[in-house]
Formats: C-alpha cells, structure tokens, sequence
C-alpha cells in the first residue's frame, strides 16, 4: 500500500470492506496565458491501485524514478537518452498497465477567457469567497484550477457507487495547495446542504508528489494528451493521439464548464440567476492585484 494512503486504510480496514476508492487527480493549463485549465485522473479501489502501482513500477527504465509526460514526448532529460524504439516500447508497456486495470478515467475542462469574462466578484464567488451581508472576501479571482478542482469533487462523487466514499489525491502544487485544501472543505460543507448524497462520498485530500503516490504519473499522462487534444485538436501529434485513445479507456466524457448562469449553481445555493444578481451587488474586501 502506498506511503501517502490515509492511516485508516493502511489498517487494512477500509481496502478490505470495500468502501473507499481513490482518486488521482492531475492539471494542465495553470501557467499564464493558457488558454483552458483541465483536471483530469483517475478513480478505483485500494485494490486495484495496488496492481497498478506495481504493474506501473515494472515499466519503467533503470534510472528514471518518475514518468512525466512533457519530458517524455518533448524527449528532455532522463528521456533524452532514448532512441526512438525505447521510447516507443516504454510508452507501449505504461498504455498496457492502464488498459489491463479497471480505472475510470475522468476530466473537467475551464475555458480561461470565459472565466476571465466574469465580474471580479463572480471570480471571487466561485473561487471560494467568504460573502457578507454587503461584503465579498478572499477567493482566488485569477485561478480557474479552483473552479475545476470544485467540478472534480462533484464530477468523481458522481461515479462513485453505492455507499462507496473517496479519498482525493491531487498533484502537489505549492503555488495553489494551501488555499486548495481550504476550498476542499469548504466544497464538502456546500454541497452537503443540496447533495448530500454526493458530499457523504468527499472523504478527504492530500497532495502528494508523482514520485510518492504513483499513480499521479497516469494521470500526468492523461491530462497532457487531454490539453494538446483541446488545443491543437486535428493537429495533435500521433504519439499523443495514440495515448490518449488507450488513457480515455473508451471514451472520457471531458465536462466543460461555462460562465452562464448554471455555472453559479456550483456551490448550490438558490438558482443560479439568483445568486449571481445577488453577488453582483457585492462589495469586494480584496484588492485587485
């Protein structure tokens, strides 16, 4: 079992009953003037993760510790030192282990201009702001990572089944991990007043390294295929085009978010055009720089 798992399901406990999963989420697109920020991963049981992280291990060369998906297809170091078949046969071994485990692929995408096109205290609102009487507060007007991180909460407790909860494991990023966990929580006590039914399944979060939580690295290889798809669409490379069939395991329903009116029913308060007039008359306690 992995270093980073929660103690709870190091006991063994939870793998064996079967009632947690989880979740490996990875983004693209953060950098400026990008022009969509996409979350993608993958979910399934303790168990099969386990499989897979050895499965996963096994692939990879002597010397290279980490796959990452920029440095493999731009061929930067350690992947460098490839000639063409051994990166083709690494690629192939690494698309195998993902075919052969049953991991459910999913995805968000946040088109930056929409997000962009919004009032600052609509950023602000869907960003996780604290809202006054008169006042608005914090949030993170220019981040769209936090809208899609609060999509994937609702995205992947929408696959999970049953009684089943899920446990988040996110690629570590300290540019956004602090204020990222505030919003986890602040996204479980929102949803629990209108979907409790999905907020029972957010069971909690990490962020972890590639190198220490594994399956991260398939979820790299994933998201990265997933933006060159968005973006260079026909005039996607054909190495990139060939993962992202096998990564997509049949089809990913990427969710694209929009900055209409259904997109402030997110946080599930009254209907969206409703809240959005009410915010909109909203004085912002945070400087816009």
């Amino acid at each position: 079992m992995s270093r980073h798992l929660p103690p709870f399901e190091r006991t063994g406990y939870v793998a064996a009953t079967g009632i947690l999963l989880t979740s490996y989420t990875d983004e693209s697109g953060i950098h400026a003037g990008s022009p969509v920020c996409i979350l993608a991963g993958y979910l399934a049981s303790p168990r099969q993760w386990q499989s897979f992280e050895r499965a996963w291990s096994k692939q990879l060369p002597s010397g290279i510790d980490a796959f990452h998906a920029k440095d493999f297809f731009d061929r930067d170091e350690p992947f460098d030192r490839m000639n063409d078949d051994e990166a083709t046969n690494l690629l192939d071994g690494l698309l195998r282990v993902i075919k052969e485990h049953r991991i459910q692929p999913y995805g968000v995408a946040i088109d930056t201009a929409d997000f962009n096109s919004l009032e600052y205290v609509e950023r602000q609102y869907l960003t996780g702001a604290e809202l006054g009487r008169e006042t608005i507060s914090g949030g993170k007007p220019s981040s769209p990572y936090m809208v899609g991180m609060i999509h994937c909460l609702v995205e992947v407790s929408s696959l999970a089944k049953d009684d089943k909860r899920v446990f988040f494991v996110f690629d570590r990023q300290k540019q956004y991990e602090g204020y990222a966990c505030y919003l986890f929580d602040r996204a479980k006590l929102a949803i629990k007043d209108s979907m409790p039914n999905r907020a029972s399944k957010l069971e909690d979060r990490v962020f972890r390294s590639r190198k220490e939580a594994i399956p991260l690295q398939a979820a790299d290889l994933l998201v990265h295929c997933l933006f060159s798809h968005v973006t260079r669409r026909e005039n996607i490379e054909p190495e990139k085009k060939r993962a992202l069939d096998v990564c997509a395991k049949g089809g990913i329903q990427l969710r694209k978010w929009a900055a209409g009116e259904n997109g402030f029913d997110l946080l599930l308060g009254p209907p969206g055009s409703e809240r959005r007039a009410n915010i909109r008359t909203l004085r912002t306690r945070t400087p816009k720089n």
